[in-house]
C-alpha cells in the first residue's frame, strides 16, 4: 500500500497587503475539487461563512502579528472534517531563514491520487508565484527534515512516528548563499522549482539530468516539477531511499 499524501507547501514572496495570489490559490483548489468551497475561516464560528473571502484575506494581511514574534497566520477551509480542504497562510516565522518569505500550506483529502497531487502543486505554485514548494507524505517529510537538522529520528504525531535510522544524506550546513528565495529547505517527493530555483541548481543540465527529465515537466509559468518516485515516497522501501540520496547528490548545492 502506498504512503498517502495530504499536504502541499509553497514558499512564496512576501504577501504584503495584496491577497490576489492567495485568492488565486483558493480558486485553483475549488477548480480541482468541484463542489468544495473555501468559504469558512478556522478563526471564526465554523458555521459562519465569509461574506467576502477576498476582503477577509486582505484584512488578515494587515493584521497585527503575534505579540513579540512578528509571526502571522490564518486559514480558510471547506468545513468538512472528513474530507478537509484547508489553505493556511503564514509569514514572519522566527528563524532568520524564513523571515522574508510567505508560506502557503494546502491540506487536501488523503485519497487524492498522485497525479492529482502533482496537478495541484503545479497549479497552486504558479498561482502563488511561488519560489518553490513540495508535496510529500508527512512521515517521509518529517524523516528527511530531521536528518537535515541533525536529528534523524523525528517524532511527529501527525506523521505516525519516524522512520527507523537515517537515510545517510551526508549534508553539510546550509549554504549561506542559499536563501529561501532560491532554494528549498528540503527536497521531498514532488518538488516545484520556479525558473529562478532551477537556475540556482543549474537545472536542467543536458545529459547530467536525463534521468530526472524522464519524470519531470514544466508548468505554464516555466517552473519545473521534480518527481523522485512514481508512487508517494515511502522511506521503508530501499529503492525510495536510493532515489532520495540521488536527489540530494544532484540538488545538494543548498547544503554544501
Amino acid at each position: 500500500m502506498s504512503a498517502s499524501v495530504e499536504q502541499a507547501s509553497l514558499i512564496c514572496p512576501v504577501f504584503g497587503r495584496d491577497g490576489r495570489r492567495i485568492e488565486a490559490v483558493c480558486e485553483v483548489l475549488e477548480k480541482l475539487y468541484p463542489g468544495e468551497s473555501l468559504t469558512l475561516s478556522l478563526e471564526e464560528t465554523p458555521t459562519q461563512r465569509l461574506a467576502d473571502r477576498r476582503s477577509y484575506i486582505d484584512e488578515q494581511l494587515t493584521r497585527t502579528s503575534v505579540p513579540g514574534t512578528g509571526f502571522h497566520e490564518f486559514a480558510i477551509w471547506n468545513g468538512d472534517d472528513e474530507r478537509a480542504l484547508i489553505l493556511s497562510v503564514s509569514w514572519g516565522l522566527p528563524p532568520k531563514l524564513w523571515r522574508d518569505v510567505g508560506v502557503i500550506q494546502v491540506t487536501f483529502p488523503p485519497e487524492s491520487a498522485p497525479a492529482k497531487a502533482q496537478e495541484l502543486l503545479a497549479a497552486a505554485g504558479d498561482a502563488a508565484a511561488a519560489f518553490h514548494g513540495d508535496i510529500s507524505p508527512l512521515r517521509a517529510a518529517a524523516s528527511i527534515k530531521g536528518e537535515i537538522s541533525g536529528s534523524p529520528l523525528v517524532y511527529d504525531a501527525s506523521a505516525a512516528g519516524p522512520h527507523p535510522g537515517g537515510i545517510g544524506l551526508g549534508l553539510k550546513q546550509r549554504n549561506p548563499a542559499a536563501s529561501l528565495a532560491v532554494a528549498p529547505d528540503y527536497i521531498g517527493w514532488i518538488s516545484y522549482f520556479s525558473a529562478a530555483t532551477a537556475r540556482f541548481f543549474d537545472f536542467p543540465n543536458g545529459p547530467r539530468d536525463a534521468e530526472w527529465l524522464a519524470r519531470e515537466f514544466t508548468t505554464p509559468t516555466g517552473a519545473w516539477l521534480i518527481r523522485l518516485t512514481d508512487e508517494p515516497l515511502d522511506l521503508t522501501r530501499e529503492e525510495h531511499r536510493i532515489r532520495v540520496k540521488l536527489a540530494y547528490q544532484r540538488f545538494g548545492k543548498a547544503w554544501n
